[in-house]
Formats: C-alpha cells, sequence, structure tokens
C-alpha cells in the first residue's frame, strides 16, 4: 500500500511539474539587473522585456537591485524559487565574481545558463575639458606625465570594465587611480560632470554623449571596430598588440529551474532578438546582436571563466 502511495505521488509530481511548464508564464515575471538604471545590462534588459511582455501576454517587470559589483541582485536570483518566474539579466561579472572573491555570495552553479543576449567593446573615454588627447598615444604620455593623479571610472571594483582599464594600464605602461561605481550611468555621469577625467565605460552607456562632443572617445576594448563608431581605433590598433577584451550580456535562471521552463526562456529571448525592430535597435544603441542555443552559451560562459581567471593572474589579483 506504501509503494503504491509513493508511486501516485511521484505521478502527480510529475503532472503537476508538466503541467506547471505547460502554462508557464501565468503571472508577473520579474528580470532582475545587477546595476543602476540607465547603464548597458538595464538597457538590454528593459528593450527585452517588452517584447516577453508582448510575447507572454504577461506583465515582464525590471527590477534593479544594485550593489557589490553585481553580486547583490544575481545572489538574490540564485536564492529565487526556480520557477522562472525571476530572471537574471547580467554581464560578464557572474562569470568574474567567484574568481576573484572568495566570499560572493554565489558560485556559477547556483545558475542555469539560458541565452548569451549581446557583446559590445568597452570605451577609453574622456571629458576633454578636462583631458585634451585626441589619441590614445597622447593619453599614454598625458597619464605617464601625471602618474598616480589621473583618475579614471568604471563599474565596480573587480567589474569586466575595471579589469580591461586594468589590463589597458599593465599593457601600456602607465598608471591611473581607480574609481568604481555601481553602474555604468553613474560612472558616465561624474565623467560628463568633470568630476573624473577618464571612464572605460560600454559602448551603449557612452553613445549618446559621443556626437555632442561632451565625451571624447579615444580606443575600443574589443579586436575589431565597432560598426556604430567605425572611425575609433581598437587598442589593438593603437599600441597594444592583441588586445580584444569587449564585455557581453546574458541571461540566467536559477539552478534547478525545469528544463522544460528554461527551453520557454530561452525561446522567449532567442524570438525577441530575431525579430527587426529589435537588432536595429540593439544596433543603434550600441550592441551586437548574439544570440545561439542554450549550450552554445554554456561552452561560452565556460571558455570567458578561464580567460577571465587568466587575466586575473596576469594582473596579481587575488581572491579577497
Amino acid at each position: 500500500m506504501r509503494f503504491v502511495l509513493v508511486l501516485v505521488l511521484g505521478v502527480l509530481s510529475v503532472v503537476s511539474g508538466a503541467s506547471a511548464a505547460q502554462s508557464f508564464p501565468d503571472r508577473q515575471v520579474r528580470i532582475i539587473v545587477p546595476y543602476s538604471p540607465g547603464g548597458g545590462t538595464d538597457i538590454i534588459a528593459r528593450l527585452l522585456a517588452q517584447k516577453l511582455n508582448e510575447r507572454w501576454n504577461q506583465t515582464v517587470l525590471v527590477e534593479n537591485r544594485t550593489g557589490g559589483n553585481g553580486n547583490i541582485g544575481a545572489q538574490y536570483v540564485a536564492q529565487s524559487k526556480p520557477d522562472g518566474y525571476t530572471i537574471l539579466v547580467s554581464s560578464s561579472a557572474v562569470t568574474i565574481n567567484p574568481s576573484l572573491n572568495a566570499a560572493t555570495p554565489y558560485q556559477q552553479s547556483d545558475f542555469t545558463p539560458v541565452i548569451l543576449l549581446a557583446t559590445s567593446p568597452f570605451l577609453l573615454v574622456v571629458n576633454p575639458k578636462v583631458v585634451t588627447a585626441t589619441t590614445f598615444q597622447e593619453f599614454v604620455r598625458y597619464a605617464k606625465a601625471n602618474e598616480g593623479t589621473v583618475a579614471w571610472a568604471s563599474t565596480s571594483e573587480g567589474n569586466a570594465e575595471h579589469l580591461a582599464g586594468s589590463l589597458m594600464q599593465q599593457m601600456g605602461g602607465f598608471r591611473m587611480r581607480h574609481i568604481p561605481y555601481k553602474g555604468g550611468a553613474d560612472a558616465v555621469k561624474d565623467v560628463l560632470g568633470g568630476h573624473v577625467g577618464v571612464g572605460v565605460i560600454s559602448l551603449p552607456t557612452s553613445l549618446p554623449y559621443l556626437s555632442g562632443g561632451q565625451l571624447r572617445v579615444l580606443a575600443i576594448t574589443e579586436a575589431r571596430r565597432a560598426p556604430q563608431i567605425p572611425d575609433v581605433p581598437t587598442l589593438a590598433e593603437s599600441g597594444i598588440p592583441g588586445f580584444d577584451l569587449p564585455t557581453w550580456y546574458a541571461v540566467w535562471l536559477p539552478s534547478g529551474t525545469p528544463a522544460d521552463i528554461v527551453d520557454k526562456v530561452h525561446e522567449a529571448f532567442a524570438a525577441a532578438l530575431k525579430l527587426d525592430d529589435v537588432q536595429k535597435r540593439v544596433l543603434a544603441i550600441g550592441f551586437n546582436v548574439a544570440g545561439g542555443s542554450r549550450a552554445s552559451f554554456a561552452e561560452y560562459t565556460k571558455r570567458e571563466t578561464e580567460k577571465y581567471a587568466k587575466i586575473i593572474s596576469t594582473l596579481g589579483l587575488k581572491p579577497q
């Protein structure tokens, strides 16, 4: 009798799980962005949230949970119920933080990778009223002549922008003083205000201020030029051969989320990325559309983790 009861409960559990996946989503979905509004991660999350809202006919709410170099928002998702209703849209910080900080409140195993959304270079930007350099070579001479006094802004201590800027300095033979912020929007605000003369900031966050001359971009961190600013050279072209460190944005769910629901979330984001208006908008605001399968993103995450671990070692950074 007990065996029959256990068997019946098991069957009911499977049926219930299948039913939940079939009806997903039947209520509000939250996308957690672990950075401040207006930054690159927030921009793409809000664009795609609108398309998911239309596809699912459910409210898809973007919620910013900032702090801790993205750890607060990421931890919140990692500890959320694995039912698909709490989604993380974040940057490559998810693959960096556990290697950089032993106290990181999550591991990559706490997440199920869903899809790579987009890639984008970081920009080395200056406030032209503070820094007069017009080329990377001029900037290097300026930084060397004022070593220790030039401040530069990025998104958080230990984030990809910070690592890109630090690696640029090491390979370029100069040194600046780092000022971390809670998000790209906060960082660019202080560069625009002249409080910090230099920034290593994402293209989507910087782009609105380039055409008007409020910011001057000297180089980009990716090996290929950005189609949005094709006249701007790469760091590899500007005197640091082999430099290639773009940022990227992706979707994760809590580990243990049923595969059927993960598939539904993946399908929704993948479909949104294929829409003509989304592709045009994504390109216009500074991203390159990615997409791809769940398996390809899982492999990409593995490669990126290894790459950043090597960079962290090259910079002499040790887990705190």
